[in-house]
């Protein structure tokens, strides 16, 4: 058998001491290093999450105040009735009074099919210039508010150019009921 010299005996003893060492290291402290990583990662995605939820009850007061405001404003928005046919009512009794009240003359006022939660009224009436811009003022700013959907107007060939001669108007609107 060969002997290994001692420089060579030395080679070997170190070789085996860098691999007992890569062993230990890569057996036992390489997964704590890597433990303390992720546990690290996780205290700060926990910390990201604290915050962004304590954020978000603080906001809760806010939007609870949010939406007592618009339960409150609901009434500007829509009609409340019992029913539907109600609900028709009461739009085509505030456009009668609208109509009235600027001085036109409604000469038909018809339901229209629409969506379950709206009332959609056609109506044709014979008013001037002024009164119809004081009309379609009121209806936009009386509560609750209306769509119109629709504006159609005509005049009569001899009084066309008199701002105060009458116009043929059909008038679609659409109101929320809820």
């Amino acid at each position: 058998m060969n002997r290994l010299s001692l420089r060579e005996q030395r080679l070997v003893a170190l070789a085996i001491l860098v691999g007992l060492v890569a062993a230990v290291w890569l057996a036992v402290v390489s997964p704590i290093l890597h433990g303390f990583d992720v546990r690290r990662e996780r205290k700060a995605t926990a910390r990201e999450e604290l915050s962004s939820d304590a954020r978000l009850i603080a906001s809760f007061g806010a939007a609870r105040g949010d939406a007592e405001r618009l339960r409150q404003a609901a009434g500007a928005y829509a009609f409340s009735a019992p029913n539907p046919a109600a609900a028709a009512e009461l739009a085509r009794d505030r456009l009668s009074k609208s109509v009235a009240a600027q001085g036109g003359v409604l000469q038909a006022l018809r339901d229209q099919p629409t969506a379950a939660g709206r009332v959609r009224l056609q109506a044709d009436l014979r008013i001037s210039l002024p009164q119809l811009t004081a009309l379609l003022r009121r209806l936009e700013t009386d509560r609750p508010f209306a769509t119109v959907d629709s504006l159609t107007v005509s005049a009569a060939e001899e009084g066309a150019g008199a701002p105060s001669a009458p116009l043929e108007v059909r008038l679609e609107l659409t109101y929320s009921v809820r």
